[in-house]
């Protein structure tokens, strides 16, 4: 800030702009580190200050999800939001408000004059992509046609001045107009709720593929509205695949004895526990459907040798996804099936030729198990089936996947909407 002075104070808010204004400082990137934390910022400000004044550095490339959030804080609080896209932004913003504090409000509005063609172009020029020189040929081409558009009433006589001074009478109303079936379905509001959505999972998505199990628990856990914010924008982003993992599970466990014990690791809504004819034990970050136990995926509530099947669908998430499935083999019981299913990409490597797909079979192989099945037709995912070996044949096997040469799986990242 340079065109007005300014001091240090130990005050409330990050700024005063004056007796009444009080101005809160907030990185967007920040923002997603600590989300609470404006919260608590605002909620100090309370009612003291006539304007306060929420200035959001947008400094992060996906904004839309978390810009959703800050506006409906701004909102709740009764603040007013400000975006700036760059620190110089943000302190000509801070200077204006200083600089006009005693000022009335109409100093800062732009002055329009009172004739026709002044009157014309401020209104034609609100208009996105219209500029002044655009009304000038506008008004060079049609002259009086163009003038008389603007007159209400207007015969297919010329309109005299006194019919600009009348007031506008209603006409018949217009046909409603029926949506079109492409992109643009939906009302306004509807495709802007389209795009927060698909931001904030965009961004969950990421949060979920760049941490461990233990920060991604922590994560889903204190904001548990997370969780279903993911799985909303999940299921929309995967409307068009022919077939879900889920149901692709659902067709195996069809086929499988009905006593075995089943453990669904990154469960969702635990569709298996609810479709399966098989003893179902659902796990995921958190409890958000009956029947599901909160638990990371690195560290389950189960013995050894506790299940005959253990169903990881799109579950291998995390950076220390290797821990996920050392412990999906240690609850199988000897013979007992791991079961796969995963997206292609992630088996890319990071050149986007070439795949890693069997140092992954190999590393798992080095778990103690024996791959049985493999199916790569699918365009949008893989499965892959193992086998636990025996007692005897895991005895010899070293199970500290830290060892092991395990690649690392590229996030999975969907397509914006």
């Amino acid at each position: 800030m340079r065109n007005v002075r300014w001091q240090f104070g130990d005050i409330v808010p990050d700024y005063l702009a004056g007796p009444n204004t009080a101005i809160l400082f907030l990185s967007l990137r920040f923002h997603l580190l600590k989300p609470e934390y404006i919260y608590g910022r605002m909620k100090a400000l309370q009612r003291a200050y006539r304007l306060r004044v929420l200035l959001c550095h947008v400094d992060t490339e996906d904004a839309v999800g978390p810009l959703g959030e800050v506006t409906k804080a701004a909102i709740g609080l009764e603040c007013t939001l400000i975006c700036g896209f760059s620190p110089q932004e943000c302190a000509r913003y801070i200077e204006t408000y200083k600089s006009y504090e005693s000022k009335p409000a109409d100093s800062i509005q732009k002055s329009v004059g009172s004739d026709f063609v002044s009157t014309a172009t401020a209104a034609l020029t609100s208009l996105r992509g219209v500029n002044k020189t655009d009304v000038k040929t506008l008004g060079d081409r049609f002259h009086e046609p163009f003038r008389n558009t603007l007159v209400p009433q207007a015969a297919p006589e010329k309109a005299g001045k006194q019919a600009a001074r009348q007031p506008f009478v209603p006409g018949p109303s217009l046909p409603a107009q029926k949506l079109s079936s492409g992109k643009n379905k939906g009302s306004i509001l509807d495709r802007m709720r389209q795009r927060l959505t698909g931001g904030r999972f965009r961004w969950l998505n990421e949060q979920m593929y760049t941490s461990e199990g233990a920060d991604a628990q922590r994560l889903m856990q204190q904001h548990p509205a997370y969780f279903d914010e993911y799985h909303e924008g999940f299921r929309e982003q995967t409307r068009s695949w022919p077939q879900l993992p889920v149901e692709t599970a659902l067709s195996w466990l069809a086929s499988c004895p009905k006593a075995w014990r089943v453990a669904d690791l990154g469960c969702g809504d635990a569709q298996l526990a609810v479709r399966a004819a098989q003893r179902v034990f659902s796990y995921d970050l958190v409890a958000r459907a009956p029947g599901v136990v909160a638990a990371n995926m690195a560290d389950l509530p189960l013995g050894d040798a506790a299940v005959d099947a253990a169903v990881m669908c799109l579950a291998l998430m995390g950076t220390d996804y290797p821990a996920f499935l050392r412990e999906a083999v240690r609850i199988l019981k000897p013979g007992g099936i791991l079961w796969i299913a995963e997206v292609q990409s992630r088996f890319m490597q990071e050149s986007g030729q070439g795949s890693i797909l069997e140092p992954f079979i190999a590393a798992v192989e080095g778990l103690g198990t024996e791959l049985k099945f493999r199916d790569e037709k699918n365009p949008y995912f893989l499965l892959l089936r193992f086998k636990k070996q025996s007692k005897a044949a895991v005895a010899d096997v070293e199970l500290d996947e830290d060892e092991a040469a395990w690649p690392t799986l590229r996030a999975c990242q969907y397509k914006k909407r």
